[in-house]
């Protein structure tokens, strides 16, 4: 699309938006950017694309914001050096070659009238699109207003940060509030959607009638193409709808859904011959609610109802329960509901509410369905390590954008339970993650790239040693390290070789050794130009070294706390053959890190770099007692506190990872690492495994997860109905017996066999008795 790149801003707008009115027009559709993959979603949400119009506005933004300031916003960001390409010189001229500059009060009215023209045009686009039930046209609009929304956000903290508190909240809110509207318009759609034509089925709610379904060989067409049309809508909302919005809208869509599912069931009289049919439709439903779940929840406990903090989450949990209420009581044998409330219905267990519920029942009741270990024995309320760990892995995993937080959970939970069986694994067979090589260029064509995209090449051990050395606690570590599965336990007397006194030369190490190394480098690196300054004033080789050891020591108060709990783990695990320089492991580690850091700096250090492969005792005394009389006992003291226990520690400490770039790379790279290894995993988390097809459209058709669909009626589940009517489920009288007279037995005129006649009139006296 041609556009005119000179000229009055203003005027460049109009032109602009009248060519995309053009484009649409002419080919009804918008032209639109993608963004680059790692600006996508974060605390702004970014969009995955946006409409031309509305990317071209933000380049001309950050033009006339440079002239005005003579600095960049930050919006653009320089890549592997290169400056961002708002800051070349010839950007900055207007009409003619003539460079121009703004008042800040002229850039914040022109950003202003400008969104305010680009916001007419996009409510125009909406309108079509909405007249037309084009989603293509309507998450375009949807993007390119949240993309407006963020950038007009963070002029706007420049804006008035700079320059005596101007503000564009104006022009923030019409955006945020146009994003919010177009989110709802597209749940709106969908919802229209499902109801109107996913939903409904002549055949299937045709629950009077004296025939089977399929003749018992099926359940219902409408619950298996809504399942198939949810997992459909999921698959394209991740992808083209910024991450939280997307959360959004298919929360929307599965609770909308749900209350027309949960009013069908609760009020459907069906004869004796479509009662299973009701029963099979509700089996697979909770199955599916499980799986969909898993896409709008943020942690486990969310998923399993223990903390909800969500109001949609809560309202569908609240449905789920009310389903697996009517599933209970319509699909359990008269002769059951006879045996169990025979003894007296004060004495049945499922009237009574459970005083600390951990696991929502209907949860439960699914879980341990695909799963008789889930939950632990002697205390059914509180899921098995294996599960608990693969229902927040599952979270992870499944979720529009990277938590970070949940991250970094899932590895440390239950004592880095699944962080220490991938070291396992890792330490037989290496693994390594990332992209292109250093040379290579390292960002994208998408708008926005400051190449948080690209991830070097990087050994998965390295990250996972580095993220539980950095933010695990004493008993995280130990367990990691020494476990049954530990580093020290899997590993063969190679390792070592990286602590002997005369191999300090050697760069050649294991990626976990590098990772501790990695902790110590920051700390070194401010010792390396002291080293340096020494050698050019001509400093002898003894006294070089004896300055250094006396630096080293002055920086152990900057060395992370892990750094001196893995050095005392080490020491206790060194075989009797390897001696580290002085005996210490701490001191061999600073020199070690000290003489890789000189032999990247100065050539003319290299007889420093010599010397340091050849110390003695004498030479490394003063670091020897600075190391002995250095306080390490204040490392210990949080030793019984555990990450997964509070959750806010989960978001204050993977700060410390991503505050750094190695932290960076480390999280995007065990993240990437359990995406591709997610198979293998869940066989080590006690889960069938998933066939090679699961992703194909036949098998999310005809399977729940790893499961067959239809397992009731396919005789593969079989509930313990006895226990599940003497499980506290907090129904109440009234209801069970509401749903019990929607049972056949109690409203149908056909004749009943002695004994099912003998069962309803016990319960119709049951249950008159008390009301």
């Amino acid at each position: 699309m041609e556009v005119m790149e000179e000229g009055n801003l203003m005027d460049r707008t109009r032109i602009l938006l009248q060519r995309d009115s053009e484009h649409y027009n002419a080919h009804q559709m918008v032209l639109q950017e993608n963004l680059c993959a790692g600006v996508v979603g974060g605390i702004l949400d970014f969009p995955h694309y946006a409409s031309f119009a509305a990317v071209k506005l933000v380049l001309w933004w950050e033009q006339e914001y440079f002239m005005t300031f003579r600095k960049s916003s930050r919006l653009f960001e320089s890549v592997g050096g290169r400056a961002a390409s708002m800051s070349d010189e010839g950007n900055l001229r207007g009409c003619g070659g003539v460079a121009t500059a703004y008042l800040p009060q002229t850039l914040a009215k022109t950003l202003a009238e400008s969104s305010e023209q680009l916001l007419e045009h996009l409510h125009g686009l909406t309108q079509e699109a909405l007249d037309h039930a084009d989603l293509t046209v309507l998450t375009g609009t949807l993007g390119a207003a949240a993309l407006i929304r963020n950038c007009i956000w963070m002029y706007h903290q420049h804006l008035f940060q700079s320059s005596e508190g101007i503000s564009l909240s104006s022009s923030y809110k019409s955006f945020q509030e146009m994003a919010e509207a177009l989110a709802e318009r597209l749940l709106d759609l969908h919802i229209r959607l499902i109801s109107l034509y996913v939903l409904q089925d002549a055949d299937c709610l045709n629950w009077k009638a004296q025939q089977s379904f399929f003749e018992k060989g099926r359940s219902s067409f409408t619950v298996q193409m809504w399942w198939l049309y949810m997992q459909g809508t999921q698959e394209s909302l991740w992808n083209t709808v910024p991450p939280r919005t997307a959360q959004r809208v298919l929360g929307g869509m599965l609770n909308e859904s749900l209350t027309i599912l949960t009013f069908r069931y609760s009020q459907a009289q069906t004869s004796v011959a479509r009662n299973e049919l009701l029963v099979a439709d509700i089996s697979n439903l909770l199955q599916c609610i499980q799986q969909l779940l898993l896409c709008i929840c943020t942690t486990g406990e969310e998923l399993s109802g223990m903390q909800l903090t969500s109001n949609v989450i809560r309202d569908v949990h609240a449905k789920a329960n009310l389903l697996f209420q009517i599933l209970m009581v319509r699909g359990a044998p008269l002769s059951i509901l006879y045996k169990v409330f025979n003894r007296g219905i004060q004495h049945v267990k499922c009237f009574s509410q459970e005083a600390f519920p951990d696991v929502q029942p209907w949860f439960r009741f699914v879980v341990t369905s695909q799963n008789k270990a889930a939950f632990h024995i002697a205390n059914p309320s509180h899921l098995h390590t294996k599960m608990s760990i693969f229902l927040e892995l599952s979270v992870l995993l499944t979720q529009p954008q990277p938590s970070w937080p949940l991250l970094l959970k899932v590895l440390t939970m239950r004592n880095c339970w699944l962080a220490a069986t991938i070291s396992a694994k890792l330490l037989q067979s290496p693994v390594e993650i990332g992209g292109v090589g250093e040379d290579e260029s390292t960002s994208c064509s998408g708008f926005l790239c400051s190449g948080d995209c690209h991830l070097p090449k990087t050994s998965v051990e390295f990250a996972l040693v580095y993220i539980v050395m950095k933010v695990g606690n004493l008993l995280n570590i130990q367990n990691f390290f020494l476990g049954s599965t530990g580093v020290f336990r899997s590993h063969n007397s190679d390792w070592s070789h990286s602590f002997h006194n005369s191999l300090v030369w050697n760069q050649k190490r294991t990626p976990w050794v590098e990772a501790i190394l990695s902790e110590i480098y920051p700390s070194v690196d401010n010792v390396v130009p002291i080293i340096n300054q020494a050698i050019q004033n001509s400093m002898s080789v003894e006294d070089t070294i004896k300055l250094a050891m006396t630096s080293l020591s002055e920086i152990l108060d900057c060395l992370p706390a892990n750094v001196f709990i893995m050095c005392e783990i080490i020491a206790n695990q060194l075989p009797a053959h390897v001696m580290p320089i002085a005996d210490c492991v701490l001191a061999h580690l600073l020199i070690v890190a000290l003489y890789t850091q000189m032999v990247h700096s100065l050539p003319e250090n290299a007889y420093v770099c010599e010397a340091l492969c050849h110390l003695t005792e004498h030479d490394v005394l003063d670091l020897i007692n600075a190391i002995s009389q250095f306080d390490v006992g204040s490392f210990h003291e949080d030793e019984q506190m555990l990450i997964e226990d509070v959750q806010h520690i989960h978001e204050v400490q993977v700060s410390k990872l991503l505050l750094n770039p190695t932290g960076r790379i480390a999280v995007k790279v065990m993240y990437e690492y359990l995406k591709q290894d997610y198979r293998w995993l869940r066989t080590q988390l006690g889960q069938p495994p998933l066939p090679e097809n699961s992703n194909t459209l036949l098998y999310k058709m005809f399977h729940i997860d790893s499961e067959q669909y239809d397992q009731f009626l396919a005789g593969k589940w079989s509930p313990d109905w006895v226990a599940l009517l003497n499980s506290p489920l907090g129904i109440s009288k009234e209801k069970m017996w509401e749903y019990l007279n929607l049972r056949a037995e109690f409203w149908s005129e056909e004749e009943l066999s002695e004994h099912d006649s003998a069962v309803v009139a016990k319960l119709r006296a049951l249950f008159a008795d008390s009301r």
